[in-house]
């Protein structure tokens, strides 16, 4: 993986991680922040089971790796040229690997991290997804959302 892409990654990581800490240890009265963060949470929960869709026995290839050889090349001058080119590629080359681990590992993840900040009534969706996936399998770096979606659980509160 491009280094840059992981010191990206990591820095971003840290970011959502502080805004984490920062929003629990803020004693600031911002109700209606919470308010929306809340709306937004409930909205996104629906997105979160969206993991099931991921086989951790599935075995195809990431040939997404490969990707110069899946576009062809040529110059864009324009906005409309570089589109083109862009859904130019050729999936028995790039394969389906990527866009499979985008719909059923990035999307749940990032709507579990939104759903954990605001809505405590998706805490066992939110952790069945964290659970479901075996990471040595994942190619994507976006399996960072999964600790970023623990980390923003709400403590367990015990009741008397």
């Amino acid at each position: 993986m491009n280094p840059f892409c992981v010191l990206f990654f990591a820095v971003l990581r840290f970011q959502v991680l502080l805004y984490i800490e920062t929003v629990r240890g803020s004693q600031l009265e911002i109700s209606s922040l919470n308010q929306n963060n809340s709306n937004n949470a409930e909205r996104v929960l629906k997105f979160v089971a969206a993991y099931r869709q991921f086989n951790n026995q599935n075995t195809a290839p990431f040939a997404y790796a490969n990707w110069r050889e899946g576009y062809r090349w040529e110059p864009q001058k324009t906005q409309s040229d570089a589109g083109r080119v862009a859904s130019s590629g050729n999936k028995k080359i790039l394969g389906y690997r990527k866009e499979h681990e985008r719909s059923a590992v990035t999307a749940p993840l990032s709507a579990a991290v939104i759903a954990a900040l605001g809505c405590e009534s998706g805490r066992e969706s939110i952790r069945q997804a964290i659970r479901h996936y075996d990471y040595a399998k994942i190619n994507l770096c976006e399996f960072f959302l999964a600790e970023c979606a623990y980390y923003a659980l709400p403590p367990l509160t015990s009741h008397p």
